[in-house]
C-alpha cells in the first residue's frame, strides 16, 4: 500500500485570476504538511511508497490504493483545504482517508448525514480539540483526542539564537513587552503572499526554510499563530502563545503552554523555558503509525487520549471563535433597528454568513461595498473594488471576514483610524512594526 501527500492546495481557480498574479497563503497549513512528511520518516517509508496530490486532486485521484492521513481543520469556507464545491469532503474511491488529528470548525461546518456515515466508516477520529471529539460522540462516532502532530516534530541541535520573533502577535500586546525584547525583535508574517507557481513548486520548501530560520536564530518565539507555536515548541524553541481571545482549537495547547489572552498581558512570563516533548512524541507517533499501517492502536489510541482528557475532568468551558466575537462586537456597536451602510472584505463563506447575518439581525442595514482583490465575481448583486476605494468612504462598517485579507486589511485600517469608519476585524490585530 502507498500513501498520499498533500504538497499544496489550491484556493482560488487559475481562470479566476490573472495569470501570475499573487495570493495570500498561510504556511502554518504548509506547516501540517510537514509534519506528515515527518511521520513518514519515523515510519521510514521509503520515497516511492509516497504519491505527492495537490489538494483538489483528493476527489479526482483514479489508480492504486492510497492511505492518506489527515491533520487538519475541516470546514466548509473555500479557503479550507479538504474541501469540495459542493461542500462535501467524500474522498476519491482510491484514497482511504485515516483521521490522525483534526478540528471541526463550529458554525462552518455541516453535520450532513454523509459526512457522520463518512467517518463512521473510517473511525475511530483523531480530534484536535474537546469540541470536536464531543460532537463526534454525541453523534456515535469512534473518537478519541489526539492534538496536532506538528506538536510531533523531531528536536534539533540548535545554536544558542538571540532573536526574538514576533509571528504576528496581536497588536494590543505592543504595550507590555519589555524594551529589552523590542531590540532584538524580528517581525514574521506566516501569511504571505506569493504567485500560485512559487506556491506550487515551492510551498513545502519555503516552510521548511522558515522553521529553519526560526530554529537558527530564534531565543524565543512570540506567536498567535497555533502553527508556529506548536512546530516551534516541537524544535526545542522556547514559546509564548499569546492571543486577543482564544478559541476551542487551542484547548488542548493547555497541556503544554500557558495560554495569554488580553486579560493576561501584564503577567506574562517573558523568560519561558523550552518545552520537554519527548515522551509525548513517542506516544502520539506510535498511535499514528499503527493506524496507518493498520495495525491494532486500541492501547496508543487509550494512551493518547488520556493525555489530554485530563484538561477537562474539572469542567469545561468552551472559548468563543472569531465569528462569535465577531457577533458580540456587533451587538456592542448597533442595535436591531440601526441603520447603517458596511463593507464586506474578502468574498468567502465567512461573508456570505456575515451577510445573512445582518439581514437577518439588522434589516435596516444596507451592504455597500465588496473589496476583494482577487475575485471579480458579484457579491449579492455587488461588484468586488480594491480596498483603495474605502480612503473615500465615511460612516462606513468595515469587516474583514477571514484570515486571509487580515495581512491588508490590519494595516489598512490603521490608515482610517482617524476617520468615521469603524471596522471588525474577525481575527486578531496584528503587530506589524514598533
Amino acid at each position: 500500500m502507498k500513501y498520499a501527500l498533500v504538497i499544496h492546495e489550491k484556493s482560488i481557480e487559475k481562470e479566476s485570476r490573472r495569470e501570475k498574479e499573487q495570493f495570500i497563503v498561510n504556511f502554518g497549513n504548509c506547516m501540517q504538511w510537514i509534519a506528515i512528511e515527518e511521520l513518514y520518516y519515523y515510519m521510514h517509508l521509503d520515497k516511492s511508497d509516497i504519491v505527492e496530490l495537490t489538494s483538489r486532486e483528493l476527489y479526482t485521484y483514479k489508480g492504486e490504493k492510497l492511505i492518506l492521513p489527515i491533520n487538519y481543520m475541516m470546514c466548509d469556507s473555500s479557503i479550507c483545504v479538504y474541501t469540495t464545491e459542493d461542500k462535501q469532503f467524500i474522498f476519491s474511491e482510491d484514497i482511504i482517508p485515516v483521521f490522525l488529528g483534526i478540528s471541526v470548525q463550529k458554525g462552518n461546518w455541516s453535520w450532513t448525514k454523509e459526512r457522520i456515515e463518512y467517518f463512521k466508516k473510517y473511525e475511530p477520529i483523531g480530534c484536535r480539540d474537546y469540541l470536536t471529539w464531543k460532537t463526534m460522540t454525541d453523534f456515535g462516532i469512534k473518537a478519541y483526542l489526539a492534538g496536532c502532530l506538528t506538536a510531533t516534530l523531531p528536536v534539533r541541535n540548535r545554536p544558542k539564537g538571540d532573536t526574538v520573533y514576533f509571528v504576528e502577535a496581536p497588536k494590543a500586546l505592543e504595550q507590555y513587552i519589555p524594551d529589552e525584547l523590542k531590540e532584538k525583535c524580528k517581525f514574521v508574517q506566516q501569511q504571505l503572499r506569493v504567485s500560485e507557481e512559487d506556491f506550487d513548486k515551492n510551498g513545502l520548501k519555503l516552510s521548511r526554510e522558515l522553521l529553519d530560520e526560526y530554529n537558527e536564530n530564534a531565543k524565543v518565539v512570540i506567536t498567535s499563530r497555533l502553527h508556529c507555536a506548536l512546530p516551534c515548541m516541537a524544535l526545542g524553541i522556547p514559546v509564548i502563545l499569546v492571543k486577543e481571545y482564544f478559541g476551542y482549537p487551542f484547548d488542548l495547547q493547555k497541556k503544554f503552554l500557558p495560554l495569554y489572552s488580553y486579560k493576561d498581558f501584564n503577567s506574562i512570563n517573558w523568560n519561558p523555558k523550552r518545552v520537554d516533548l519527548e515522551q509525548y512524541k513517542i506516544i502520539a507517533l506510535d498511535c499514528a503509525k499503527k493506524r496507518l499501517l493498520g495495525q491494532p492502536a486500541d492501547n496508543e489510541i487509550k494512551r493518547l487520549h488520556e493525555e489530554y482528557i485530563q484538561l477537562y475532568k474539572a469542567g469545561y468551558v468552551e472559548e468563543k471563535m472569531g465569528m462569535e466575537v465577531f457577533v458580540d462586537k456587533i451587538q456592542m456597536m448597533y442595535k436591531k433597528t440601526d441603520e447603517f451602510n458596511y463593507a464586506l472584505w474578502g468574498i468567502s463563506d465567512n461573508a456570505e454568513w456575515i451577510h445573512n447575518y445582518i439581514q437577518k439581525n439588522y434589516p435596516c442595514a444596507k451592504l455597500e461595498k465588496v473589496i476583494d482583490n482577487l475575485r471579480k465575481i458579484e457579491f449579492h448583486g455587488i461588484v468586488p473594488e480594491k480596498a483603495d476605494v474605502l480612503l473615500e468612504a465615511e460612516n462606513l462598517l468595515i469587516i474583514a471576514t477571514t484570515l486571509n485579507v487580515s495581512v491588508d486589511a490590519t494595516p489598512f485600517f490603521e490608515k482610517i483610524s482617524n476617520k468615521s469608519n469603524r471596522y471588525i476585524s474577525v481575527t486578531d490585530g496584528i503587530i506589524e512594526n514598533f
